[in-house]
């Protein structure tokens, strides 16, 4: 379990481990920050109190399992029958590892929302895990103070047994960490590959649409231009004005419908200026 006194002995934010610690630790601290870099000191010590809770949810399961699988199997052998299920259910939670600390939490992904726990206001599960490793060094750490009134001797053997597996919990932890910040890497390139393709798809559907919405509009702008061009010369109009007030006068009332009154003329304009500035000089 994490508690917060774990790191009354080691700083988790820049503390260093001593020489004579496991030189182990050095390593997985480093790696732990490296992903809790922009973390408190405070929000890493929350984060741990989170974690603590969710250990203990994680072992009252267990407890909770092996209760219901003995009872289960007691049950079934009074009724001459093989254990079931529930015995299976308790060996896979063995082979799937979830006794160790970094395994216990990882039972918790997907069963137990850390929200409820912590305070912190954004985490990843990669981030939970370097500050699991973070506390085990702390224990490691606070195992080596109340060890280190022994003797010499004695001291090399306990301490190696038990500072030791804290060493090799703390290794796991960072592993995990480190296996899940690669994933959710993945996963946020992909979020954002769909998110880039659901947006072009949007932009390319509206694109369409106003499209079709324009066309009738944007083929009467093609006639009058087409119109223009046919009565330039016929002294029908004397200026790109009056050509598209004539114009405009002479529609139907569903074409005239296409434009807003106040500015239809000026639109018929904008279209004649830029079909004449495509045309080749003469």
């Amino acid at each position: 379990m994490l508690y917060g006194p774990i790191f009354d002995y080691f700083d988790p934010k820049e503390g260093e481990v001593p020489d004579q610690f496991d030189s182990e630790f050095a390593s997985v601290a480093g790696r732990a920050r490296a992903l809790l870099s922009e973390w408190t000191r405070e929000q890493i010590i929350d984060a741990a109190d989170g974690i603590d809770a969710m250990l203990a949810a994680t072992e009252k399961s267990h407890r909770d399992m092996m209760f219901d699988s003995l009872l289960a199997e007691a049950t079934a052998l009074e009724a001459g029958m093989e254990a079931g299920s529930e015995t299976e259910s308790v060996d896979a939670w063995h082979a799937n590892r979830y006794t160790t600390p970094a395994g216990s939490l990882e039972w918790c992904i997907g069963r137990v929302d850390p929200a409820e726990v912590i305070d912190s206001a954004s985490y990843t599960w990669s981030q939970l895990f370097s500050v699991l490793a973070l506390g085990l060094i702390g224990h490691g750490w606070e195992e080596w103070h109340h060890l280190k009134g022994l003797h010499e001797r004695q001291f090399e053997q306990v301490a190696e047994r038990n500072i030791g597996s804290y060493a090799v919990d703390a290794m796991e932890a960072i592993a995990k960490a480190e296996l899940l910040l690669r994933i959710e890497e993945l996963e946020a390139g992909f979020e954002e590959r769909v998110r880039k393709a659901v947006s072009d798809r949007v932009r390319t559907r509206n694109a369409k649409a106003a499209k079709e919405r324009h066309a009738p509009r944007n083929h009467l702008k093609y006639e009058f231009c087409r119109w223009f061009d046919e009565h330039k010369d016929t002294g029908l109009f004397h200026s790109r004005n009056q050509a598209a007030s004539r114009f405009y006068r002479r529609l139907p009332d569903e074409k005239k419908r296409l434009f807003s009154p106040t500015n239809a003329e000026r639109a018929l304009l904008d279209a004649l200026r830029e079909h004449l500035r495509e045309q080749p000089a003469s």
